[in-house]
């Protein structure tokens, strides 16, 4: 199995919404993917195993901070290490970025999701009380220092 991250989105915005579709609960649509992503300092990263869509990251760049949007795995690659590898890209663009911090937000709920990102370093500082609706939860909010 061979796992490619792709930073070329757009020939996978299809792929992207149909995967935000699947596995996000508050999914965005391809318009709101295409709007996010036509500022530069958004982006998107695409995971292929094998030659197929697998997953995807989206990320802002912000000063010296890298805030992750939203990253999924579709269902049939999950448990072979495709979030991983793209996280582990997204530590090394951050870096590049001479970004200080990765940010994100999670459903607390969502416990695989966690214990994913506290292997990789994560950590929970703090906790925005019902921020996600479609089911009603908390986010917790997660950072990596770099430095």
């Amino acid at each position: 199995m061979k796992i490619e991250l792709i930073t070329d989105w757009e020939n996978f915005i299809s792929d992207i919404a149909k995967a935000e579709q699947i596995c996000i609960l508050q999914p965005w649509s391809r318009q709101a993917l295409e709007d996010f992503l036509s500022y530069e300092y958004n982006g998107a990263l695409c995971a292929l195993v094998d030659g197929e869509f697998a997953g995807y990251i989206t990320y802002t760049v912000v000063c010296d901070e890298f805030q992750i949007a939203n990253i999924a795995t579709l269902p049939e690659f999950r448990r072979k290490k495709v979030a991983s590898t793209i996280l582990e890209r997204i530590k090394d663009m951050a870096k590049d970025e001479k970004s200080e911090v990765i940010t994100l937000e999670v459903r607390a709920t969502n416990k695989p999701a966690i214990s994913l990102y506290e292997k990789h370093g994560f950590f929970v500082c703090g906790t925005r009380k019902g921020y996600y609706k479609h089911p009603t939860d908390d986010a917790l909010l997660m950072n990596l220092w770099l430095k």
